[in-house]
């Protein structure tokens, strides 16, 4: 088993932690709420996410002061088992005895300060995996050479990044595309209701009814079977939409904010898209610069592993010049990387490549590339 094999479990485990931490202060807030009088479902204007934080905060603050304030339980890890912790030791939360708690009217009993103990146990647990995280990731050339440059994609997403992908079986930039769910579904409109019906439509790929293919599996009792699946990897698509693409806005990622801005522009300019409200055109733009993040990612990766490297479908299929766009993270890595990128660019046209069979509009059974993806809808 080679590092990459033990990447993807290192990887998921570090969001499973993620997750459960986040379940468990909701149910610490939903907890609150209810002692506090506020019914479930209620939500303010600013929304309850952002609501939700600011009571873990304020739940938080009062439990160090009572937990500093008072006699410890627990005694701390002895020096020589802190030793064996090659990363910072996370200890468990010390809490007071239950003869010497003294709440607040806040926390009034003993079980809601060792609910939040628990909390604040679980959300160190999960920092440390994320920082060991981040030490294994210096094995890869793909994340010291091109993904740590670049601002806004930390240890965590570049985690994500190379634990899903294999750059191998990716042949073309539109190869990722497609196995993040960032491609196009084009079909026969056929619902009478709609104005578009008989016509060819265009859409990004989803979990809509129609964007689903027949895949054979083998059932409970052993026969083979046929069931409705997705055509690409939904946790990639999440992460890399929802946390990369705000990531780079957040972060002032100048390159592609302005790839952001650039296509958003074109949105709000386009009549065609003149219907489309504030959030849609964001969303998109969204997608765009992701889809733009991948193709760079894709020259790079494939030019550190010595693979061939493929012009877009502008260049190949369109007629359209190359793009002489250079990622700011580029720049920044070594002639090992950039000299190999430049080679394989400048010989595109003699490389040798397979011709894969043009899809039907109506076919998905050649969207994901990369890998069978999971069957879940």
């Amino acid at each position: 088993m080679n590092a990459k094999d033990s990447l993807k479990p290192l990887v998921r485990g570090a969001y499973d932690l993620q997750s459960l931490r986040i379940q468990m202060g909701n149910r610490i807030v939903m907890n609150w709420k209810a002692k506090a009088g506020k019914g479930p479902g209620e939500t303010d204007s600013e929304g309850l996410a952002a609501e939700d934080i600011d009571y873990l905060k304020m739940l938080k603050t009062h439990y160090r002061k009572i937990a500093s304030g008072l006699a410890i339980e627990e005694k701390p890890p002895k020096a020589h088992e802190r030793a064996r912790e090659q990363a910072p030791p996370v200890t468990p939360e010390r809490i007071p005895s239950r003869s010497k708690f003294i709440g607040d009217e806040i926390i009034s009993s003993y079980t809601e300060l060792v609910l939040l103990a628990q909390y604040i146990d679980i959300e160190k647990q999960e920092a440390l995996h994320f920082r060991r995280l981040a030490s294994v990731l210096e094995d890869f050339p793909i994340y010291t050479d091109f993904l740590e440059p670049t601002v806004g994609c930390g240890p965590a997403m570049s985690g994500v990044i190379i634990s899903e992908i294999d750059i191998g079986k990716a042949r073309y930039p539109s190869s990722l595309w497609a196995y993040a769910g960032l491609d196009v579904h084009t079909f026969m409109q056929t619902d009478p209701a709609l104005e578009n019906f008989g016509n060819v439509v265009s859409q990004g790929r989803s979990r809509r009814a129609h964007h689903l293919v027949d895949r054979t599996y083998i059932n409970a009792a052993g026969e083979e079977a046929v069931r409705k699946s997705i055509t690409f990897n939904p946790f990639l698509k999440t992460k890399l939409v929802g946390v990369l693409g705000p990531s780079f806005l957040k972060c002032g990622n100048a390159t592609y904010r302005k790839l952001y801005d650039d296509y958003k522009h074109r949105l709000e300019s386009d009549p065609r898209k003149a219907g489309w409200s504030k959030g849609h055109r964001h969303n998109a733009s969204i997608r765009y610069m992701v889809k733009m993040f991948l193709g760079d990612l894709y020259n790079a990766w494939r030019a550190i592993e010595g693979l061939p490297i493929a012009p877009t479908y502008a260049e190949a299929k369109l007629g359209m010049g190359p793009d002489l766009r250079v990622h700011a993270a580029v720049r920044k890595t070594p002639e090992k990387v950039k000299q190999p990128l430049a080679r394989s660019r400048a010989k595109q046209s003699k490389i040798p490549l397979a011709p894969l069979k043009r899809r039907k509009p109506d076919s998905l059974e050649s969207a994901a590339v990369l890998g069978k993806p999971s069957a879940r809808h």
